[in-house]
């Protein structure tokens, strides 16, 4: 009878451990947040960090998109956390890798600003956190970037923004190409002929990234970039030059947008989906066919 009892009980615990690991699976909610980033690798989309009401996160969420969900309950799943709460941080894949660069990072334990690093990887086979050791001296701390990686394993990031948040007592727009080796895990950094933030990063099968809309600095001040001016960097030949979009829609300049690559016969098509600043989503893509004339950019 005890022995009958027993195994009742342990039936009974087994059930309702069972029961609160699934509700918890099914009832995981994610708070709202924004400025956060994000890298697809293989069939999981990861989600890095970023900003809610009340606190800056260290999550590292994904949702596995190899089968269909409901988007109004998406499967979330969760990684180890990241080693800092961040926002407004840029982050790209290189091999088996993700890469965490910049924005503002708060201390775990009190959210208070720390400056410790630059830069955090993420192992995508171990799913573990490191700070990489960097030989030499890495870039001054920045945000509002966005980074690429070109087929060597090189990471491309351009510009940015600095202020207290980020360690600097003035704020200001960058006007610098960063380059980090990840095979050598060193840091270059080169002058650009303008400053850039807020922009959209992308990088075309010929090498060259395409950099679409943000924030300028100019002799008014700080401005809305002409989102119609294409500014493009050849990684092969480290040049810089200029496009300029054809629609015909009026497309009005913004910044906090985002933009993807899609394939085209010719190659010439860029399209972008993007959120307008103040929060009105605009529901529509917008197919901007790139001229083939480029021009040179002048120094601001």
């Amino acid at each position: 009878m005890l022995h009958h009892k027993s195994i009742l009980r342990l039936f009974y615990f087994h059930v309702l451990i069972l029961g609160i690991y699934i509700i918890g699976v099914k009832s995981l909610n994610p708070a709202g947040r924004l400025a956060h980033s994000s890298v697809l690798v293989g069939s999981k989309l990861y989600i890095f960090g970023g900003y809610a009401i009340f606190f800056t996160s260290d999550e590292a969420l994904y949702i596995d998109l190899t089968e269909p969900f409901d988007a109004t309950a998406p499967p979330w799943g969760v990684s180890s956390p990241i080693p800092v709460r961040n926002s407004w941080t840029t982050t790209t894949l290189a091999n088996d890798s993700i890469y965490l660069f910049g924005g503002i990072m708060r201390d775990v334990e009190d959210s208070e600003i720390t400056l410790s690093s630059f830069t955090y990887r993420f192992n995508t086979n171990s799913e573990q956190w490191d700070v990489p050791v960097i030989k030499g001296i890495e870039p001054a701390k920045r945000r509002n970037m966005k980074a690429v990686v070109d087929d060597t394993g090189k990471i491309y990031l351009f510009g940015g923004f600095t202020d207290q948040l980020t360690g600097s007592d003035t704020a200001r727009i960058l006007y610098d190409l960063i380059t980090f080796n990840t095979n050598e895990l060193t840091f270059e950094s080169v002058k650009a002929p303008i400053r850039r933030d807020h922009y959209t990063a992308t990088i075309l099968p010929d090498g060259k990234i395409v950099f679409i809309g943000g924030r300028e600095k100019n002799a008014e001040g700080i401005l809305e970039a002409d989102i119609n001016r294409i500014i493009l960097y050849d990684t092969k030949e480290a040049t810089w030059s200029a496009m300029h979009a054809k629609s015909t829609d009026r497309i009005d300049s913004r910044y906090l947008h985002s933009a993807v690559f899609v394939q085209t016969l010719d190659a010439s098509i860029l399209t972008l989906f993007f959120i307008i600043t103040s929060g009105i989503i605009v529901a529509a893509f917008v197919g901007s066919r790139l001229s083939k004339k480029e021009s040179k950019i002048k120094e601001q």
